[in-house]
């Protein structure tokens, strides 16, 4: 590594400590400036390798402990730095064409990159496993998790009842009825917290492949992705994760739960791949797009096709049922 790289890290570190800072600040776009801390990692990581962002990702997680405690830089290290060097290292991962299992890969010659579904399915994997080390901090049975959560539950359900007024929606405090209530919620917060994980991580990781490659610093053509298709193993795991969810209680049913939100936004993201594959070379292709985007924001119900879609095509492959596509305009689609 040369001393540009390891310069372009240590920046990217502070830059990154210096947006997780803005939660000092107590504005509300706060929010918004903590969940790009991972930007500076990843565009670090994607143009110089991923020796840079960990490089970054120590500098910010020390900068962070110094400036706070030393329990603050360790969480920024295991959620946010840790999966963003992880993201950069998989993402770069490549081998020669004549090794790859798939033959017109083979054909092409030339290098095959790790697949955009396979990056996916690891930020799905990345977002499940800080889940699990979140409740986990608190002990290793689910009694113990409720009660470490539940001054905080009971904060929001107490500020639910000052904004809305005591509407019946709540039970009395200490019933049977709120104690149960206080248990729902808490097997909320992983699978809340796994939603905003993945998501996050995938913004962070579409911008940072959008600037490294209007810079001319990828080192990899960057996926498309129309190209987006999950490991077939993946409808499996959501399949028995459900099946878990379902029939099983206490931790296993949360880390389960867990599993099948990650890939259920994988999935979604797949329907997308999908659809952005089969509206291409059409004229109402803007149109279409604007109209199901706009309608996911407003209703459920065009995610739930999506992530329908999305399943079936990991055993149909609906993309090589349709002709071969035209050259891509963008490489994001």
């Amino acid at each position: 590594m040369d001393m540009k790289s390891i310069g372009i890290g240590i920046g990217a570190g502070l830059a990154s400590a210096l947006l997780i800072a803005s939660l000092v600040s107590g504005s509300s776009f706060s929010f918004v400036l903590v969940s790009l801390s991972p930007l500076p990692l990843l565009i670090a990581g994607f143009g110089w390798g991923f020796a840079a962002a960990l490089i970054g990702g120590v500098i910010a997680s020390i900068a962070l402990g110094a400036a706070t405690n030393l329990a603050f830089g360790t969480m920024f290290l295991f959620a946010i730095a840790g999966p963003a060097a992880a993201l950069s290292l998989v993402t770069l991962l490549a081998r020669p064409a004549e090794e790859s299992e798939d033959a017109d890969v083979r054909a092409a010659g030339g290098t095959e990159w790790f697949p955009v579904g396979n990056i996916v399915e690891a930020l799905a994997g990345m977002s499940v496993l800080l889940a699990v080390l979140f409740v986990l901090q608190f002990g290793f049975s689910f009694d113990s998790f409720v009660e470490a959560v539940r001054p905080s539950i009971e904060a929001t359900m107490e500020l639910f009842r000052l904004t809305y007024g005591q509407t019946g929606a709540l039970p009395a405090r200490n019933s049977e009825e709120y104690l149960v209530a206080v248990r729902r919620m808490a097997q909320l917060l992983p699978l809340s917290l796994v939603s905003f994980v993945f998501l996050m991580l995938l913004l962070n990781t579409w911008l940072a492949g959008k600037v490294v490659v209007r810079s001319g610093r990828t080192a990899r053509p960057w996926p498309d992705l129309a190209s987006l298709a999950l490991p077939r193993r993946d409808l499996f795991i959501l399949l028995i994760a459900v099946v878990v969810a379902l029939f099983s209680s206490g931790l296993l049913a949360t880390f389960a739960g867990a599993v099948a939100i990650a890939f259920v936004f994988a999935f979604l993201w797949q329907g997308f791949a999908i659809m952005h594959f089969v509206t291409r070379g059409r004229p109402a292709r803007t149109l279409i797009l604007v109209f199901v985007y706009f309608s996911i924001v407003i209703l459920s119900l065009p995610a739930i096709v999506l992530i329908l879609v999305g399943m079936l095509d990991s055993l149909f492959n609906f993309r090589k049922r349709f002709a071969a596509p035209p050259k891509a305009p963008s490489p994001f689609g």
